[in-house]
């Protein structure tokens, strides 16, 4: 084989393993939040637990992996499911994610969804109006006292998908460097051309 030819296919590599390189580092949502417009009474079949209560923190455990914010809520009225007088929401973490938070110093009506086993909200329909909540599941009723806060991890098993996306592009790198390597010490053709 020619050097032009071997050149040309440690070029073609280079490109490929730099242009994946680029791809497996900028992992992530690449979409803007888009919702729906849709009425609580539309989708309020699909509600998990719906409440309204006073977001009283925010903790942030990854910003990167879906649900990676917790949001802890001081329930004050009960409209769908079982929860107790405090409990855990989880979210994005960025807004482009449809990530979301709640104002800290009122009341807010809140429709979370099953997602992933974890109790989720999220810009697209969890945050509702009190008198909304009232208008499609009824009066609601006191938070249960006996029902502890349900807790969630802090990241459960999207710390190792996270981990092999890293070990993947330092991988990719490597070989992109190899390349290089390879094009840059390959002897020069010295034959003389006609």
């Amino acid at each position: 084989m020619s050097m032009r030819v071997i050149r040309a296919i440690g070029a073609v590599v280079l490109a490929v393993t730099l242009g994946s390189a680029g791809i497996v580092a900028t992992a992530g949502p690449a979409h803007a939040c888009s919702c729906v417009d849709l009425a609580l009474e539309d989708y309020g079949e699909d509600v998990a637990v719906a409440f309204t209560g006073r977001q009283i923190d925010r903790v942030v455990f990854d910003d990167i992996i879906d649900n990676g914010v917790v949001l802890l809520f001081e329930v004050a009225t009960v409209y769908k499911g079982e929860v107790g007088s405090r409990v855990e929401v989880r979210t994005h973490a960025q807004s482009s994610a449809c990530g979301t938070d709640f104002d800290m110093a009122g009341i807010a009506g809140v429709a979370a969804f099953m997602w992933r086993d974890e109790l989720h909200v999220s810009q697209c329909g969890s945050a509702v109006s009190p008198a909304e909540l009232e208008a499609v599941f009824g009066e609601g009723s006191p938070p249960d006292e006996t029902i502890a806060v349900a807790t969630t991890s802090a990241g459960g098993g999207d710390g190792l998908a996270r981990v092999a996306v890293i070990g993947a592009g330092l991988v990719v790198a490597m070989l992109g460097v190899a390349g290089v390597s390879m094009i840059v010490s390959a002897p020069k053709d010295r034959r003389p051309t006609s």
